[in-house]
């Protein structure tokens, strides 16, 4: 019988956002991922081979090393293997919020840039100089004028690759519509992190889902109908697990 042993998230050694030269990359991310279904898993044998197609020696090696510190690619850690899975599973319009998740745990500006897009209601325009000025309030003077807006416009494009920001010229809130595979796994991010119990509908991770916490839990019940994650919720009680899931991917290292 294995153990599995009690998850203790490290704290973030990445210093710098993949923000001050690309977006979130989801094209990319994209190709990648529905290339390995089913056939490679291999990421950095194909990534070796350039199955995101980019034209230039110099712009595929910044974009691998880019989309490693941003998603991993790496099977071996519990984060990505799960987002390997549910992406398998999940519809097209789900898989920008997934990468999202992801993308908010690894990189601290898209991170820090949430509240500022989700906080606005939706048909609302979303200024970039509002997130340039939520990127200066973090970090004052740590960047200049040129590389905070162009910070700042990369993160607007990452909002605008995961539905939550559309328009060409006017950047207008658009309300985003989950399904549950991208609850279980904002659900998942924040049982690994240490979270149980209502907290777990209180995170960054269900924030950018752009949900009641009421919706959050209907779509819980419908992942726990699919075995992704268990749910009970009675007497103001909320139990969510885990166990299926950890012992089906082989999770080693996730207290279940």
């Amino acid at each position: 019988m294995e153990i599995a042993l009690q998850y203790k998230p490290r704290t973030s050694t990445i210093h710098s956002s993949v923000h001050t030269s690309r977006t979130m990359m989801f094209a990319e991310l994209s190709k990648l991922m529905d290339f390995s279904i089913g056939t490679n898993t291999d990421f950095e044998n194909l990534l070796n081979e350039n199955v995101i197609a980019k034209q230039t020696k110099y712009n595929k090696t910044v974009t691998n090393r880019l989309l490693k510190r941003l998603y991993l690619l790496d099977d071996k850690k519990s984060v990505f293997k799960v987002l390997h899975y549910f992406w398998s599973l999940a519809h097209e319009k789900e898989k920008p919020l997934l990468a999202l998740l992801l993308a908010i745990t690894r990189d601290f500006l898209l991170a820090e840039s949430i509240d500022v897009v989700t906080n606005i209601s939706p048909g609302n325009r979303v200024d970039v100089s509002a997130i340039e000025q939520c990127v200066e309030s973090n970090h004052p003077k740590r960047y200049t004028d040129k590389t905070r807006l162009s910070l700042a416009q990369n993160l607007a494009s990452s909002w605008k690759q995961t539905g939550h920001i559309t328009g060409k010229m006017k950047n207008i809130r658009t309300q985003v519509t989950p399904g549950y595979y991208a609850v279980a796994y904002a659900l998942f991010l924040g049982y690994i992190h240490g979270l149980r119990g209502d907290f777990l509908f209180q995170t960054k991770w269900t924030k950018v889902l752009d949900c009641s916490e009421n919706e959050l839990r209907n779509l819980a019940q419908e992942a726990a109908k699919r075995e992704l994650l268990s749910f009970q919720y009675a007497g103001n009680v909320t139990v969510v697990n885990f166990k299926s899931l950890i012992h089906k991917l082989h999770l080693y290292g996730i207290a279940d």
